[in-house]
């Protein structure tokens, strides 16, 4: 956790800190796909929670594992067209891949897993006009810190209220070139 005059930040926090910080000073891994930098969002995300949450190294990397996949394998299903559209896909895809981490090493299970990943793909945004500016890497740290915001969907309430999941509009329908073409 960042620590700051002696006092503990939250995972939350923490993971802003450091996926903006390791981002802006190119600590990114880079997978070839159109999503790009998996490292960050999610290295930042499960070290703190890990830390805050007592979690094991196993569970660790099982989770980022899963993070990888599911940000390479929606990169591969929208193609390059979130770029050509203007988007930062490391940030788009980037929000789903950390919760779908986060959710994996809470342990949410699969209906909750299931609303937080539509609520990722809700408030996922980020675009490439700020490649080049300090906005680009707070675009890491903020994904980061959506997928640990997940675990704490505590409160029934917000599971029960969303809908997202089985839209005829789903997140993933958006981003595809075909989507925009007319019927």
């Amino acid at each position: 956790m960042q620590s700051y005059q002696g006092e503990k930040s939250s995972a939350l926090d923490a993971t802003l800190v450091n996926g903006t910080a390791s981002h802006a000073l190119d600590f990114d891994g880079l997978s070839g796909t159109p999503g790009g930098h998996q490292s960050v969002p999610l290295v930042s995300m499960l070290f703190a929670l890990a830390e805050e949450r007592k979690g094991r190294g196993d569970d660790l990397i099982a989770a980022y594992v899963i993070g990888v996949e599911t940000e390479i394998r929606l990169a591969r299903a929208v193609d390059a067209h979130d770029l050509d559209k203007g988007w930062h896909p490391a940030c788009t895809l980037g929000a789903i891949a950390a919760v779908a981490a986060a959710s994996n090493f809470l342990k949410l299970g699969q209906e909750r897993t299931a609303v937080a990943l539509a609520i990722a793909a809700s408030l996922a945004s980020g675009i490439k006009a700020d490649v080049g500016a300090m906005t680009k890497p707070l675009h890491a740290g903020q994904c980061g810190r959506g997928g640990a915001s997940c675990g704490d969907f505590r409160h029934r309430s917000i599971f029960d209220f969303c809908n997202t999941v089985g839209a005829k509009r789903t997140s993933l329908k958006s981003h595809q070139a075909s989507y925009y073409l007319p019927s």
